[in-house]
C-alpha cells in the first residue's frame, strides 16, 4: 500500500494554538483515507511560518530531503499554496517527481499537463503574494502619512489599544505607554547618554524582569536597536525616512533620541555592543610621543598592555595576568606607561574639579538650541520631501530634477536634525556635582567613569624619559574641555 507524507503550514499563528494546521491535518487524513494510503510516521509541519519569505522552513526542507531519499510515495497538502507560494520553490517540488494530492484535487507531476497545471497554480499563488505585499506597503505608507504607528509587532514600552464598532470591525488602533516598560526606556536613554554601556542597560532590564516584545531576554544588540527606534520620540518612520509626528505620546524628547542615535552612529566611538572597556583611560588617553623624524606628536589612542616581567598583578575585577598593567600606544608601541599612577592622578583631578563650589556651573549649557523651533523647521522640510515625491509621481518633474531637489532638502533636514542633538554632558555629571563627588565616584562602574573623564578633559601621555622610574605628574598632560 502506498505511503503518503502530510505537510502542514500556516503563515501566522498569533495564539500558538495550531488551530489552522489542525484543520489542515483532518482534511489531509481524509484524503489519505479516501485513496487508501498509509500515512508516513512523521508529520511535516511549519506553523507560524511564511512560504513567501526568505526564511528557511525546516520541515519543508526535511520533506524534500526525505522525498528524494524515497521514504514515501506521495505528498498530501491541504492546498498547493501550503507547500509553496513561489515559482522557484515549485521547481524543487517538481524535481522530486512524486504525486501531490490536495483537499481540492490531485496533480500528476509525471505528465507534462500535470506539471503545467502545477506551474499555473504556483504562478497564481506567487501573484497573490506580490499583490498582498503591495497592499501591505500601500497600507503601511498610508498609516505613516496619517501619523499612525506601523502595523509591526508592538514596540517595547507600548501596548496597542484597538477600538471596534458594534459589528466588531476595527475603527482605530493606538499606542498607549506601558508604564513600567516606558520607565525602563527613559532610564535606558538617560543611562546611555550618561555613559552606561549597552551591556549594563541590558543587564538592568533583565534583572527587572523585562522581556523583549517577542518574549526573549535583552542583549546589548537588542538595547541598541531600541534606542535607535524613533517611535520613542513620537516620530513616524517609513522605509528609513522620517515622515513627521506620530499620533501617540512620546516616551523621550526628540533631542534625547537624536543624541542617543548620534552617539550610537558615531564611527569614532563605535564598538561592538557586547564588548566593554576594562580600564579607565584605554581608548581615551592619546600618545604624546613624537616619532623619530616627525615634528608632531603621534596622537594615537592608548591601549591596555602588560609590562614585561614575571610579577603577578590582580585587579579588582579579577584580571590576573603576568606583568603590571600599562597604557601603550595602539599604533606604534613606542610609548608604554604604567597605568595605575595615571589612573590615580586622573581620579584625583576629576574629584577635585567636581568638589569645587562652582561645580554646578558645569550643568549649564549656554549653547543649547531652541529644540521646538528646530522641530517645526524639520517638519516643514519633511513635508517638502513628500510634496516632491508627489510631484514626481504626477510627472510634474523628471527623476533628475527630483533627485537634485530631494538631495538639497535632505541635506537641510540633516543639518537641522544635527542641531537638535543637544549636549547631554549634564546627565553625565549631574549626580557627581549635587552630592559628595568622591563618594559617588567610588560607586560608579568603569563605563560611567570613562564618560565623566571624556566630558571633562582630554589626556595626553608623554614619555617620562629613559631610565625614569619615578612617576612624574608633568608627563600626563590634561586639557580641560570646560573651564577648570
Amino acid at each position: 500500500m502506498p505511503t503518503a507524507a502530510i505537510y502542514l503550514r500556516q503563515s501566522l499563528d498569533k495564539t500558538g494554538e495550531r488551530a489552522a494546521v489542525r484543520r489542515q491535518l483532518e482534511a489531509c487524513k481524509a484524503v489519505c483515507t479516501a485513496k487508501g494510503w498509509d500515512i508516513y510516521g512523521k508529520l511535516y509541519e511549519d506553523n507560524d511560518t511564511s512560504a513567501s519569505s526568505t526564511k528557511k522552513r525546516k520541515d519543508y526542507e526535511r520533506l524534500l530531503a526525505d522525498a528524494k531519499a524515497g521514504k514515501f510515495d506521495a505528498i498530501v497538502v491541504f492546498h498547493l499554496d501550503r507547500l509553496c507560494r513561489r515559482v522557484r520553490d515549485l521547481e524543487d517540488v517538481l524535481e522530486v517527481g512524486l504525486p501531490i494530492a490536495t483537499a481540492v484535487g490531485d496533480m500528476d507531476l509525471s505528465t507534462d499537463m500535470g506539471r503545467l497545471v502545477a506551474r499555473i497554480l504556483g504562478a497564481v499563488a506567487q501573484g497573490e503574494v506580490e499583490r498582498k505585499a503591495a497592499r501591505q506597503r500601500a497600507g503601511n505608507l498610508q498609516r505613516a502619512q496619517e501619523g499612525k504607528p506601523h502595523a509591526a509587532p508592538r514596540a517595547f514600552g507600548y501596548r496597542r489599544v484597538t477600538e471596534r464598532d458594534e459589528h466588531g470591525k476595527v475603527k482605530s488602533t493606538k499606542l498607549v505607554q506601558e508604564p513600567a516598560e516606558a520607565k525602563a526606556i527613559r532610564s535606558g536613554y538617560r543611562r546611555f547618554l550618561a555613559g552606561a554601556s549597552l551591556r549594563s542597560i541590558a543587564a538592568e532590564w533583565n534583572a527587572a524582569g523585562h522581556l523583549t516584545s517577542r518574549g526573549g531576554s535583552w542583549t546589548p544588540y537588542a538595547v541598541r536597536d531600541r534606542l535607535k527606534n524613533p517611535i520613542y520620540a513620537g516620530i513616524v518612520e517609513y522605509n528609513g525616512d522620517e515622515l513627521g509626528e506620530g499620533n501617540w505620546k512620546r516616551i523621550v524628547p526628540e533631542a534625547t533620541y537624536r543624541a542617543a542615535k548620534a552617539k550610537l552612529s558615531d564611527e569614532a566611538r563605535k564598538t561592538t555592543p557586547g564588548n566593554a572597556r576594562r580600564y579607565m583611560m584605554s581608548g581615551l588617553a592619546r600618545c604624546g610621543c613624537v616619532p623619530k623624524g616627525k615634528r608632531k606628536a603621534c596622537g594615537a589612542l592608548m591601549a591596555t598592555g602588560r609590562a614585561s616581567g614575571t610579577s603577578i598583578a590582580t585587579t579588582a575585577d579579577g584580571d590576573k595576568r603576568k606583568g603590571n598593567r600599562t597604557y601603550q600606544c595602539s599604533q606604534h608601541r613606542h610609548l608604554s606607561r604604567h597605568a595605575a599612577p595615571i589612573d590615580d592622578l586622573i581620579e584625583r583631578l576629576v574629584i577635585a574639579r567636581l568638589s569645587r563650589d562652582d561645580a554646578r556651573d558645569l550643568l549649564v549649557d549656554d549653547a543649547a538650541p531652541d529644540v521646538e523651533e528646530l522641530r517645526e523647521e524639520a517638519q516643514t522640510l519633511r513635508a517638502r520631501k513628500q510634496s516632491l515625491a508627489v510631484m514626481l509621481g504626477r510627472g510634474a518633474m523628471d527623476s533628475a530634477q527630483f533627485e537634485t531637489a530631494n538631495a538639497e532638502v535632505q541635506a537641510a533636514l540633516e543639518a537641522v536634525e544635527n542641531r537638535m542633538q543637544t549636549s547631554h554632558d549634564a546627565e553625565v555629571l549631574r549626580d557627581l556635582v549635587v552630592g559628595d563627588a568622591a563618594a559617588v565616584w567610588r560607586g560608579l562602574d568603569i563605563d560611567r567613569r570613562r564618560a565623566v573623564v571624556d566630558v571633562l578633559m582630554t589626556v595626553t601621555l608623554l614619555s617620562p624619559g629613559k631610565g625614569k622610574r619615578t612617576f612624574d605628574p608633568e608627563t600626563v598632560r590634561v586639557e580641560w574641555r570646560r573651564p577648570a
